[in-house]
C-alpha cells in the first residue's frame, strides 16, 4: 500500500518542481518495493514443497538482486548529482535508468505470481451462530 503511494507520488511531483515529495515517494516505492522482493523470496522459499517451483525461487533471488542492485544504483547516482550542484547530467541519468530498470525487475517480479494465483482458491467465509448461547445471556 505504502508502496503504491510512493508511485503516485513520483508520478505527480517531479523532481524540478517538488524535489522533496519526489523523494519521499521515491523511497516509499523503491526502498519498500525492494524489502517486499526480498520478503516474497523468503515466502517463495518457504513454500517450495507447496506451490513454488525451484526454478521460480531463483528467478525471484534473480530478480530481487536486480532490484537492490538498481536501488543502490539509483541512491548513488542521485547523491552524486546533489553532490555536485547538479551540473553532471551524467549522474541524474545514471539514477533515471537505474529507477527504470528497478521499476521494470519490480513488474516482473509481481508477474511471477501469476501461476500460484491460479492454483488458489478463496471461498467466501462461513458463520455459524449457536442459538443456545445466545439465548443463555
Amino acid at each position: 500500500m505504502c508502496a503504491s503511494l510512493g508511485v503516485s507520488m513520483v508520478g505527480n511531483f517531479q523532481m524540478d518542481n517538488l524535489l522533496i515529495a519526489h523523494y519521499i515517494g521515491a523511497g516509499l516505492a523503491f526502498v519498500l518495493g525492494t524489502v517486499y522482493s526480498w520478503m516474497q523470496v523468503y515466502l517463495s522459499y518457504s513454500l517450495l514443497v507447496y506451490m513454488c517451483s525451484r526454478a521460480m525461487f531463483y528467478f525471484r533471488i534473480v530478480c530481487s538482486f536486480i532490484t537492490t542492485l538498481f536501488l543502490i544504483g539509483t541512491l548513488v547516482g542521485a547523491q552524486l548529482y546533489q553532490n555536485n550542484n547538479k551540473q553532471v547530467l551524467s549522474f541524474r541519468l545514471l539514477s533515471t535508468i537505474s529507477e527504470w530498470i528497478m521499476a521494470l525487475g519490480l513488474a516482473v517480479l509481481f508477474a511471477t505470481f501469476a501461476s500460484e494465483f491460479k492454483a488458489t482458491k478463496v471461498e467466501k467465509p462461513r458463520i455459524s451462530i449457536i442459538q443456545e448461547k445466545l439465548s443463555s445471556r
